[in-house]
């Protein structure tokens, strides 16, 4: 019973310095991040860094802060709910709503495995290619094959 004693002592003490050292919501994420719960996150890690890769702006637009990308993760990788990404983060709990909903769209809008690909072209041709891409993804969302005749391009004549 002393042995059984002691280990709670040992736990007990710990706990409190651990409670003194870091803020409650450090302490929250050493929690999510030591349970032997299995994850309950959507993806892992390095699914999560892929998306991210993939998410990052092709433009001067600015891309995500590091708070909205690790509340980004909390949520899809350890599977935290918003209010605890939030109360992680620092960040107001509509903030992060706010970022999931962007997320999940673009999620949504890029098929698995595919790049986006940013070049110029002239406008007769971008406005095919936009096409293209429209029919490809069509196709993709609904598992039909994709007719030859839409991956043809007419170039303008010089």
């Amino acid at each position: 019973m002393s042995v059984e004693k002691s280990d709670s002592d040992r736990v007990l003490s710990m706990a409190n310095t651990i409670k003194g050292l870091f803020p409650s919501n450090e302490i929250a994420q050493l929690i999510r991040l030591i349970s032997a719960a299995p994850s309950t996150g959507e993806m892992n890690q390095e699914q999560f860094e892929r998306l991210m890769k993939d998410l990052e702006p092709k433009t001067n637009r600015p891309g995500y802060s590091p708070k909205s990308i690790e509340a980004a993760r909390l949520i899809l990788v350890h599977g935290a709910t918003p209010p605890e990404a939030a109360a992680d983060t620092g960040l107001s709990q509509s903030a992060v709503r706010a970022l999931m909903k962007r997320i999940r769209r673009r999620m949504v809008s890029i098929p698995d495995g595919w790049k986006q690909v940013t070049c110029w072209f002239p406008g007769g041709v971008a406005e095919q290619i936009k096409a293209i891409s429209d029919a490809l993804i069509a196709a993709e969302g609904c598992g039909t094959p994709v007719p030859v005749k839409i991956l043809t391009l007419t170039l303008p004549s010089a």
